[in-house]
């Protein structure tokens, strides 16, 4: 049944598209088959590299925030005045728009990869943290008390308290990550980069090649699509295991 609504919200986004292409004059927006068609020919070109270029770098700044973000959030819960300070620091960057702080270490480091993984991983760790920490929020203040009463080390506390919490109900924090990753990332590639999908996407734009254009933009949606959907398959797959251990 889900799939059967899936595909009927694919076709009739596809329908609507297709109708609005015919309506609007041809060079406002071209339609599914010529987009599909550039999209082809990009595939046989550079956007096969880009896309690949555009995956390493989402899985690697995706990881590497993922567990900055643990680490951080587990420092706050070593006492309250720690807690407090990690987050009135992460409340602040999430204040700051996404578009600011990549400008900002475009004109600190240049364009290249340091500043495309240093703003994604500046864009993904507040957001991150702050959902890791709701989540130990929803730990039984019962069991936080008893450690403190009996004086349980904070690392023992972490590997049979904390992780384990987070492990438990991770897929919507996963999943948030990701997603931010991968968007903050192509953002970076637009203004920062010297490859990638957002880097093909800035050379389209520049071209002002409407079919490659909107055919880059598909491409990226795919790719993000795709990859979501492979990452919560493979995080199901291992919290099965994980609970049946």
């Amino acid at each position: 049944m889900a799939i059967n609504s899936k595909l009927t919200a694919a076709l009739l986004l596809l329908g609507a598209w297709g109708l609005f292409a015919l309506i609007v004059p041809g060079t406002f927006i071209p339609g599914p088959l010529a987009t599909l068609k550039a999209a082809l020919t990009l595939l046989t070109s550079k956007a096969l590299l880009d896309i690949l270029v555009t995956i390493g770098r989402t899985l690697t700044a995706f990881f590497i925030s993922l567990m900055l973000a643990i680490m951080i959030a587990l420092a706050g819960q070593y006492n309250t005045a720690v807690r407090g300070v990690i987050r009135e620091l992460m409340s602040f960057i999430i204040r700051i728009p996404a578009i600011a702080a990549v400008t900002f270490f475009v004109l600190l480091f240049g364009t290249g990869q340091l500043t495309i993984y240093v703003s994604v991983v500046t864009m993904v760790i507040p957001v991150t943290v702050l959902s890791i920490s709701g989540l130990y929020e929803t730990i039984n203040p019962g069991l936080t008390t008893v450690n403190r009463v009996y004086r349980v080390p904070f690392l023992r506390q972490a590997l049979y308290l904390y992780l384990p919490t987070l492990f438990g109900a991770f897929e919507a924090t996963f999943i948030l990550s990701y997603s931010l990753t991968f968007k903050a990332l192509i953002m970076a590639e637009f203004l920062g980069g010297l490859s990638g999908l957002g880097y093909g996407l800035m050379i389209q734009r520049e071209s002002l090649d409407l079919e490659k254009l909107t055919a880059y933009i598909l491409i990226i949606a795919l790719v993000g699509f795709v990859c979501q959907k492979l990452l919560q398959g493979g995080l199901r797959l291992w919290t099965k295991r994980y609970a049946a251990i």
